[in-house]
């Protein structure tokens, strides 16, 4: 692989390890059959409430083509295994969202379709060329680019004044000195909450400081693994102060996007969270009830003055393999992301 091998962002959960062994020879589609009168039927699968509005647009405009949006559960070792037990089975949607770091394993296991036979670099200029190059494995184009995640801090600032803090942490030594205080403020207050199931959250930290997990031997054609340089080992220490000092939410229940936690983010309890700019529509969607306290700054820094961040998340959409129609597939898909109508929901509505 040229772009896709060297993405620092690679989680490679293990139950969705464990669900590429899958045998994907098998691959359906939950769409008609070519043969059939009336229009093409194509199923979406995404995270977004929208998409099912998103769809609507699209058929209205084209009478030829009805895509069925349908909003997936977005909860740890839900969705994708669900993808890849679905394209077993024989039923998987037509068209699905994919995030980058899960773009490989779909690609390893032959479950996306190139979309290069239908004309992708036609609309290649109309992308950033780092998130293009996200779907790009040699001459295939696997995907076209949603959205990127850029990292920064989000800050319940009603909260931080609280606690005695002035300024938002320059610094991830200023940033355990204000889990400290904020602690102070009551055993229930914490700065963040601290997931140990997110592990796309936890390796943007280690890409922060310089730390990467995966490469590629090109020589040898094999991955490189090396999660043990002295920059992993400098934040792994980190978080580790902080959770054997208490500063940070251990919960299960009020690890990232569970209820406990959006419960937290709304009454003050978990009073920051270091997330890519998509977060930003999760604390409005979560937090509601603290509308007009958050606020957003860049992200701490190992070195201070330095100006360093990260990735997480991003997102493409996919054609999947064994769809009947995928070449209709692939006009929503470009459709979906070049029409400014389409664009125009995601941006009021989502973010």
């Amino acid at each position: 692989m040229q772009h896709l091998a060297r993405r620092s962002l690679v989680p490679m959960l293990a139950t969705l390890m464990v669900s590429t062994t899958l045998i994907l020879a098998a691959c359906g589609s939950s769409s008609n059959a070519s043969t059939q009168s009336g229009p093409v039927n194509l199923v979406f699968w995404g995270f977004n409430q929208q998409i099912a509005e998103q769809a609507a647009l699209f058929n209205s405009t084209h009478p030829n083509i009805h895509v069925t949006g349908l909003q997936q559960p977005t909860g740890a070792n839900q969705y994708y295994p669900k993808v890849l037990s679905a394209i077993k089975a024989g039923n998987a949607p037509d068209v699905a969202l994919i995030e980058y770091q899960y773009v490989p394993t779909f690609v390893a296991n032959s479950a996306l379709v190139d979309l290069t036979q239908y004309g992708a670099n036609d609309v290649k200029s109309q992308f950033d060329p780092a998130a293009w190059n996200e779907e790009v494995e040699g001459n295939a184009v696997y995907g076209y680019p949603q959205d990127t995640g850029p990292m920064a801090l989000f800050y319940n600032a009603a909260i931080f004044k609280k606690a005695g803090i002035t300024s938002p942490p320059a610094t991830w030594a200023d940033f355990a000195t204000d889990a400290a205080k904020i602690h102070a403020l009551g055993k229930n207050y914490y700065i963040t909450a601290f997931g140990a199931q997110n592990t796309g959250w936890f390796q943007a930290m280690f890409w922060q400081a310089g730390a990467i997990w995966f490469s590629i031997d090109s020589a040898k054609q094999a991955w490189k693994v090396n999660i043990n340089s002295a920059a992993a080992k400098q934040v792994a220490s980190y978080w580790d102060n902080l959770i054997s000092k208490g500063l940070v939410d251990t919960s299960a229940s009020d690890a990232d996007f569970q209820p406990g936690w959006g419960n937290g983010m709304d009454h003050g309890t978990i009073a920051s969270w270091v997330s890519a700019v998509w977060g930003q529509g999760v604390i409005k969607g979560d937090a509601k009830d603290t509308s007009g306290k958050w606020a957003v700054a860049a992200m701490p820094q190992y070195t201070a003055g330095a100006n360093a961040s990260a990735f997480w998340g991003g997102s493409s959409i996919s054609v999947i393999a064994g769809t009947k129609h995928a070449k209709e597939a692939e006009e929503f898909v470009r459709w979906y992301l070049t029409d400014p109508g389409r664009l125009k929901i995601g941006v009021n509505e989502i973010g």
